[in-house]
């Protein structure tokens, strides 16, 4: 009777010592499930989307308030953190460009390296085109940023479309200023989205 006592005591504590165990490693596992979340495509383009968006109705705002004078000034101070404000944990996101006008958007070797590769790209190749890198340290994913029409008068060609009035406040605001002379629906930089792994 003893015997099976104690025997009985032993499954009881095994069973117990197991039940832990698995816990412990269901625990685990569904933390690691969380480490492994990698954002998609389409929740980047979406991303990308909402930013863009925010910036396009901000800027408007700007400019029926007091020309594309004041819309410069508005974008030095704001462009920034509005997009950033759309940054969340381990996701940053951020325009990149090669002839750019604040130091703040030149890209690294690889932003650099996709903008040149989207740059060869003829046509409505450039529009729908994107890169999505994934390596053990990070995901990133690029868009092309295509000059429009209504971009001409803050980064067209001086004279014709910049107004002498513009191109004096840009070149005090930003007195290495790259980004202009640009034409229409020329590639004028890439949206950029980093989410860190590790």
């Amino acid at each position: 009777m003893k015997i099976k006592i104690i025997t009985l005591s032993i499954i009881i504590s095994l069973v117990g010592i197991l039940s832990c165990n698995n816990s412990k490693t269901e625990k685990k596992e569904s933390v690691i499930e969380q480490e492994v979340w990698k954002i998609s495509k389409i929740e980047a383009d979406s991303i990308i989307k909402l930013v863009a968006d925010s910036l396009q109705i901000s800027l408007s705002k700007a400019i029926s308030e007091g020309g594309f004078v004041h819309a410069i000034e508005f974008c030095s101070v704001n462009a920034l953190p509005i997009t950033s404000s759309f940054n969340d944990a381990g996701i940053s996101i951020s325009r990149k460009a090669v002839k750019f006008r604040n130091p703040v958007n030149k890209p690294d070797s690889i932003g650099e390296a996709v903008f040149n590769e989207f740059a060869i790209l003829e046509g409505h190749e450039i529009g729908s085109a994107s890169k999505y890198i994934e390596t053990l340290q990070e995901i990133r994913y690029y868009k092309p940023i295509i000059l429009l029409p209504h971009c001409r008068h803050c980064h067209g060609k001086i004279g014709s479309e910049i107004s002498s009035e513009l191109a004096d406040v840009i070149t005090k605001k930003y007195p290495n200023d790259l980004a202009i002379g640009f034409t229409n629906l020329e590639l004028r930089g890439v949206w950029e989205i980093i989410q860190k792994l590790k």
